[in-house]
């Protein structure tokens, strides 16, 4: 007859010979596992009718079967993050707390915040499982409970459920309108997590601030434009920060916060001119070829940024020749109409007119507003 025999890997517990040895085919014995046997390896030492033997090593573990169970372990967990996955341990349990490594089913999840997410942990291997879970809410006191189909359950210790990350940053404030040179409201940056939630700087972070165009541009720390500034940062701790601004140039401009390990945000301003305060040539300065008529000068208003701002009204501009008599001015490209004065157009911000001039050299044009206006002259050089 064949004999066959369990052979603990542990060497202090005894060797156990299986009763009810039957030879099913030439490959195949069948045998049965006496109640009652240490749980842990054990290999396999079939001897045959002759005493020839053959064995393998740890091929067969007894477990304590899962009827066993009387509850769950969980092991301890630290504080956690909303959003950010964590992993959940869990041990099958007898009423001792022992180890009921015969457990191979599944169990439920749920949590003070009814958030948790996934809310089935399974299936268990040799009594254990682990999974990573996710809480999507904010809570001091958070506890997990795990239970089974046949209501047996277990808790884990109280966690606190603390702000997540930040992965991502926000500009809060609404857009401004403000005219140029004067001083923004705050414009106020925050920090938050991947659902959206407001989330503390871990340690301090650096923010660029950028603006596009750059020109006449100036940041400053905080509010009320007193510390000029190409950086913020978020302290340690800190969800929230502020900073506010100055633009002289007309136009929108998009205003960038740009933070070293989180994407940015960017918001653009409208920035508008001043009243007008003087006027100023369009045209570059000339190169006449004497007798002949120019090309047209034109003249614009101005704020006191050197920003184009209309006039409310047509502002009437006296054209002087310095010196006199050097040049001629007309309304007409054939230089048939002569003029002294022009209207500065409030709505096109323009006025046009031709120059024609008396002798070769040097000059120059003085254009010079009724209204307070600052005058403007432009250099001309005419060749024979």
């Amino acid at each position: 007859a064949f004999r066959v025999d369990l052979v603990p890997s542990n060497s202090t517990l005894p060797t156990a010979a299986l009763p009810q040895v039957q030879r099913v085919s030439s490959q195949e014995l069948q045998a049965t596992v006496p109640a009652g046997l240490a749980r842990g390896f054990y290999g396999v030492r079939v001897t045959d009718p002759l005493g020839r033997e053959a064995f393998l090593p740890e091929v067969f573990r007894v477990v304590r079967s899962a009827e066993h169970v009387a509850g769950f372990r969980f092991e301890p967990l630290d504080p956690q993050r909303v959003g950010v996955p964590f992993l959940v341990e869990l041990t099958a349990i007898d009423a001792e707390g022992g180890l009921v490594d015969g457990f191979t089913g599944s169990v439920t999840l749920a949590d003070r915040t009814e958030s948790l997410s996934p809310t089935v942990v399974g299936p268990f291997a040799l009594g254990r499982a682990r999974a990573h879970v996710t809480v999507s809410a904010l809570t001091a006191a958070n506890r997990l409970e795990a239970a089974d189909d046949q209501g047996h359950s277990g808790r884990s210790e109280e966690f606190a459920v603390e702000p997540g990350l930040a992965v991502q940053m926000a500009i809060t404030s609404a857009p401004q309108q403000l005219s140029a040179g004067d001083c923004s409201q705050p414009v106020d940056l925050e920090l938050r997590d991947a659902l959206g939630r407001l989330a503390p700087a871990v340690e301090t972070l650096a923010v660029r601030l950028a603006a596009a165009p750059p020109d006449r541009f100036t940041f400053f720390a905080g509010a009320a434009c007193s510390e000029p500034a190409t950086k913020i940062a978020f302290a340690p701790g800190a969800a929230q920060a502020t900073f506010s601004f100055r633009g002289e140039k007309a136009g929108l401009v998009t205003l960038r916060a740009l933070p070293e390990s989180v994407p940015g945000a960017s918001q653009a301003q409208s920035i508008s001119a001043l009243a007008p305060a003087a006027i100023e040539f369009v045209t570059p300065s000339l190169m006449l070829t004497l007798g002949e008529c120019s090309s047209p000068v034109e003249l614009r208003a101005l704020d006191a940024f050197g920003n184009p701002s209309a006039p409310s009204q047509a502002v009437q501009t006296a054209l002087e020749s310095q010196p006199a008599g050097a040049l001629r001015f007309f309304a007409d490209a054939a230089c048939a109409n002569e003029i002294v004065s022009v209207d500065l157009d409030p709505e096109a911000n323009l006025a046009s007119f031709h120059v024609r001039a008396a002798g070769a050299g040097t000059s120059s044009i003085k254009a010079a507003p009724s209204t307070s206006l600052t005058p403007a002259v432009m250099v001309l050089t005419a060749s024979p």
